[in-house]
């Protein structure tokens, strides 16, 4: 009867015992056989080619996230920079225009009290 092989399955050697078993006059097969529906049957071991292959592409996709993941932090750093100097120009920016509104007033200030200075040498003559 030999091994099994692709082409015959655990379960069709088992019925071909069966039937052989109960031609001989043995009305139970599971007296020297084990039904292989009901067994545990160990895991056939990786092919080496294909773990090495799958190992290839667990190991690329990393790489690949953590050169993503690297120029996504460069981006994020240099829009970052980018925003902080927009910032600081706008900031400068206000500040100049509060400086000139400051310096107005002063002016203003300065003139008008001059003007009321003057007013008050004219009266007192």
């Amino acid at each position: 009867m030999g091994g099994a092989n692709f082409m015959v399955k655990p379960q069709h050697m088992y019925k071909a015992a069966s039937e052989l078993n109960k031609a001989m006059g043995f009305s139970r097969a599971d007296t020297f056989f084990s039904d292989p529906g009901t067994m545990d049957w160990p895991e056939p071991a990786p092919d080496t080619k294909v773990l090495e292959n799958k190992r290839r592409v667990e190991d690329d996709r990393a790489k690949n996230q953590i050169a993503m993941l690297e120029a996504q932090s460069a981006m994020s750093d240099k829009q970052s920079l980018a925003e902080y100097r927009q910032r600081e120009l706008d900031l400068k920016k206000e500040l100049a225009v509060m400086e000139m509104e400051v310096r107005k007033e002063i002016a203003e200030m300065q003139s008008k009290a001059k003007g009321e200075s003057r007013g008050d040498s004219e009266e007192s003559e």
